[in-house]
């Protein structure tokens, strides 16, 4: 407390309004009968309370200001304005925040100087209120309180709001980067990336601005304005290198999961060339024989031996009952140009048209029901499709089992869906950066809005057929939605661990409230 007031007065109000509850050791000194320079020290040692007149901070430097500022409870009287001026200067020295409250002239330039400067609205001069940061309308000094509350609520949500939004970032990177490594297609596309930042997360970051303050939120010391910003590295080890890595898991794993159950094992992924995956491919590197096309139709049009490809049928599936094999095309056609201009390239293309699928000990016969080749990709399937012949496939027109073109599309689908599940954790564990959810509870409805809509966008853009061909997701099978649930599970106990341990290491010897940090809080407290 710095006043004007003489030192009894300024004394008696502190005491009043509980600045200082115990008594100053100026009065200790002199109620005490020993006088000597010994005990004075002890006094002062032992002492929480202390007044200074200006007549003494008149001869003081300002690390003795900064000295007195040690003791819990300070009051300084009769201070003239350019004493004020040198208290908060001392006290900023030293590494305090400092807030100053005053309505008249004399307090203006500790106003000006202090990092908030408080005004009083009714009591106030106008000289006060322009050097002043804030106006206290009512003159009530409990408002201070509710604004600091306030400001550290908005700081405090737009860092979970920044966590949410970085955290997404890995797994939408990380199909690049693996693509390029492994030489294999990309599990997400870059459509269905502007479908997750455009689309499903807008509605849910923004909803973290209505989250309630947490209950410690004015139990934790000021934070240091130096360090201690919106985005530091302990928030982006935590969005980018611990929920961000568990999310790229996730959309890998369920990428996976589609494309093995439409025939494709992961060891064939992996080194397949990209363009193996898509239609139409002309690249004899990718078709692993000489010809273009090998089991399936739509040839380049170029020409062959003598004969236009454009002459050849759109599709030549396998004859089940021809023997010796031959192709045959969408109108019963024989193939039979095909079949002599490829037993004339290579005497073995039939082996390379006709491998079987070992499953379990079981032989499948190469004429499956949809076929594979250049219309659906070069890529071999190699096992057999765990929904062939199921009545459980939507009714799209076009059956993803064994062709990789539409396996693909199946599978970034999945990919997509994947990260919606494992944003709905990832939306939850930031409703709080230190409490548990079930200590911060779940009223906040605008996030349980977002996260409805963002399930209902996510269904909506996998379901709706036209939509869903424009930006080629797929109507994935309800198993299909399962593969990511189990990491979304594991972020939100990852995170409930991380928070109790951090909470726990706020507990030390001197009781809880203390400012000491813990290694958990220390390096992933954002």
């Amino acid at each position: 407390m710095v006043t004007g007031d003489h030192p009894v007065t300024a004394a008696a109000i502190a005491k009043t309004v509980h600045i200082m509850p115990d008594t100053p050791v100026g009065e200790l000194i002199e109620d005490s009968k020993d006088h000597s320079e010994e005990n004075m020290m002890k006094i002062h040692n032992e002492g929480n309370a202390i007044v200074i007149p200006g007549w003494e901070v008149k001869e003081m430097s300002q690390e003795d200001i900064g000295q007195v500022l040690l003791y819990e409870q300070v009051v300084f009287a009769r201070t003239s304005p350019a004493q004020k001026l040198r208290i908060v200067q001392a006290a900023q020295s030293i590494g305090h925040v400092v807030a100053v409250t005053g309505d008249g002239v004399n307090d203006s330039p500790a106003l000006k100087a202090a990092d908030i400067g408080c005004a009083m609205g009714i009591a106030g001069t106008e000289v006060a209120k322009e050097a002043a940061d804030m106006i206290l309308l009512s003159d009530d000094f409990s408002a201070i309180v509710n604004g600091i509350e306030e400001g550290r609520l908005i700081f405090d949500n737009l860092k979970k709001s920044i966590a949410y939004t970085l955290s997404s970032n890995i797994p939408e990177i990380s199909p690049f980067l693996l693509s390029i490594i492994c030489d294999m297609p990309i599990s997400l596309s870059t459509i269905l990336i502007l479908c997750v930042d455009l689309g499903t997360d807008m509605i849910p970051a923004i909803s973290l601005a209505y989250e309630q303050a947490e209950s410690d939120i004015m139990s934790r010391p000021p934070r240091n304005a130096d360090v201690d910003r919106l985005v530091t590295t302990q928030l982006i080890f935590f969005a980018y290198f611990q929920i961000g890595v568990f999310q790229a898991l996730a959309g890998f794993y369920s990428f996976f999961v589609v494309l093995n159950d439409y025939g494709f094992r992961i060891g064939s992924v992996f080194g397949s060339n990209p363009a193996a995956w898509m239609p139409y491919s002309d690249n004899d590197k990718i078709t692993r024989k000489e010809w273009s096309c090998p089991c399936g139709g739509n040839y380049p049009q170029t020409k062959f031996d003598g004969f236009q490809t454009n002459e050849i049928p759109m599709y030549c599936g396998i004859d089940e009952g021809a023997d010796p094999i031959v192709l045959k095309s969408a109108d019963k056609q024989e193939c039979s140009d095909v079949y002599d201009w490829l037993n004339s390239k290579n005497k073995n293309w039939e082996e390379e048209c006709t491998f079987g699928i070992s499953n379990g000990g079981e032989t499948l016969d190469a004429a499956w029901p949809y076929g594979w080749g250049c219309p659906y990709g070069t890529q071999r399937p190699e096992k057999k499709c765990k929904f062939d012949d199921s009545a459980s496939i939507p009714d799209t027109g076009l059956n993803p089992c064994y062709k990789a073109t539409e396996a693909l599309k199946y599978a970034q689908t999945a990919a997509f869906v994947s990260i919606v599940i494992v944003q709905w954790a990832d939306l939850i564990i930031c409703k709080t950066r230190s409490l548990s959810l079930y200590q911060q509870g779940m009223s906040n409805t605008v996030m349980l809005f977002g996260l409805l809509s963002e399930t209902l966008l996510c269904v909506v853009l996998c379901y709706f057929t036209a939509l869903g061909y424009l930006l080629n997701t797929r109507p994935l099978q309800f198993i299909h939605w399962m593969p990511s649930m189990p990491y979304s599970i594991l972020i939100f106990t990852y995170d409930e661990v991380r928070k109790y341990f951090l909470r726990r290491g706020r507990i030390t010897a001197t009781g809880k409230g203390s400012t000491k940090k813990g290694f958990v809080e220390k390096y992933s407290y954002y």
